[in-house]
């Protein structure tokens, strides 16, 4: 039957457990990671392409969308960007039309937001951003500066703006976690799981949510949900429905205690 908490994935290296090649990933704990079967065919390299995409598929300053004026710039570059797209929408496959509006999104978001400079927490203020542009002046006006009395005064500005980024950064970090714990009631009273669940890892630092559109053996995407069901079926049935292994195990009887 195979192994009963399979950590579904191409990755295979450093376990001791025989897995199954179905398309999923091993835990930093060595538990199961479910996530929609891959195709048929995909190689390690791809599948090491596919995840490496994943991890810096944000890579755009969202931050700045708490900005009023940048959000209305970014809809009507989108608006702008979707009425040339309605002819091409109306014609082609539903893959050519996904690419079509994924290449959309993405070209507006860089040209829009632009790209990150460094790794930087999603619920950052632009306040906060900002700040920290004051803070990397500041130090660069001590590293020029030329006496002693202009020393000491870049280093007393530096020292309020380091601590002006502190206090953002911790407000900041207090409104986002009060704002999820503030869902999370909300979803425990609607008695939604799904959500709560998705919330409390997020809290714990332990949980990155990412949606994948499940395809068949041949790479075409399922849209509807009873190909959907049936496909994960026929993945389960594949990964649990095994043969008996050619030599089983030799196991004694274990010993009675009483």
């Amino acid at each position: 039957m195979g192994d009963l908490n399979p950590n579904i994935g191409s990755d295979n290296s450093g376990t001791e457990v025989q897995k199954i090649n179905a398309g999923c990933e091993s835990t930093e704990r060595g538990r199961c990671s479910v996530r929609p079967p891959s195709s048929a065919g995909q190689n390690e390299d791809e599948a090491k392409e596919e995840r490496s995409q994943e991890e810096h598929h944000n890579t755009v300053q969202c931050g700045l969308l708490k900005d009023s004026v940048v959000t209305e710039t970014f809809r009507l570059t989108v608006r702008n960007k979707c009425e040339s797209l309605q002819d091409i929408l109306n014609e082609g496959n539903m893959d050519t039309q996904w690419q079509q509006i994924k290449e959309m999104w993405t070209s507006t978001c860089i040209e829009v937001l632009g790209k990150k400079k460094y790794q930087q927490n999603y619920w950052i203020s632009a306040d906060t951003v900002n700040k920290v542009q004051v803070r990397k002046e500041k130090k660069g006006a001590i590293n020029n500066s030329r006496t002693r009395a202009a020393k000491a005064t870049a280093q007393e500005e530096y020292t309020e703006a380091n601590r002006a980024v502190k206090n953002s950064v911790k407000t900041d970090k207090t409104n986002f976690i009060e704002d999820l714990a503030k869902e999370a009631e909300d979803a425990s009273a609607q008695g939604n799981m799904k959500q709560l669940y998705d919330i409390t890892r997020t809290l714990a630092a332990k949980y990155k949510l990412t949606d994948r559109p499940n395809k068949d053996k041949n790479g075409n995407v399922l849209t509807s949900d009873e190909d959907q069901l049936k496909r994960w079926r026929e993945h389960f049935e594949e990964l649990l429905n095994r043969p008996p292994p050619q030599n089983p195990p030799d196991i004694a009887p274990a010993e009675e205690v009483f």
